[in-house]
Formats: C-alpha cells, sequence, structure tokens
C-alpha cells in the first residue's frame, strides 16, 4: 500500500476516535471501497475471518514440508524432518 497523506484535519480525527495509522490502514487493505472511502463491514470481517482460519489450518498441515526450488520450477517437494529443516535453515 502506498504511503498515506495525512491532513491536519485527517490526523485531528483519527487521534480523536482512537484509531491509529495502522487501524486506517488496515480498513483501507481490507474493507470495501465506497464513492467517499472505505468501509470495514461485517460482511469484510467475516470474510477476514474465514481466510484468516484457512491461513492457520494451512500452517499447521504444512508445518515441515519442503519445496525445492530452482527459480519458478518445482523440483521436488517432501516433508523434511528436524535435522534437515535445521540444516535448511
Amino acid at each position: 500500500m502506498m504511503d498515506l497523506q495525512l491532513t491536519h484535519h485527517g490526523k485531528q480525527r483519527i487521534r480523536q476516535r482512537g484509531l491509529s495509522l495502522h487501524d486506517v490502514k488496515f480498513v483501507m487493505e481490507f474493507g470495501t471501497e465506497t464513492n467517499r472511502g472505505y468501509v470495514l463491514s461485517r460482511k469484510d470481517a467475516e470474510e477476514l475471518k474465514i481466510r484468516a482460519k484457512y491461513l492457520l489450518d494451512s500452517a499447521q498441515r504444512l508445518c515441515g514440508k519442503f519445496v525445492a526450488c530452482d527459480g519458478k520450477h518445482v523440483i521436488t517437494a517432501f516433508h523434511s524432518s528436524d535435522r534437515q529443516q535445521r540444516s535448511l535453515l
């Protein structure tokens, strides 16, 4: 995401409403764009919750898997042992 240019008024309102710059960027990245800005709707939040669950489930399922690549070409893939993981890292 590009750098935000905050006006004096924008900075003031963000502070008054207890938001951080991270909060503003989050709404802009994951919310729905409208003709006047962005809104993080309940639907957006529910979709994020589903995506987050999928990412966590995938991370647990794929933990320890190794994919050997040469540029964009996949050479092989396997479940690496703890010893192999240490040598790879």
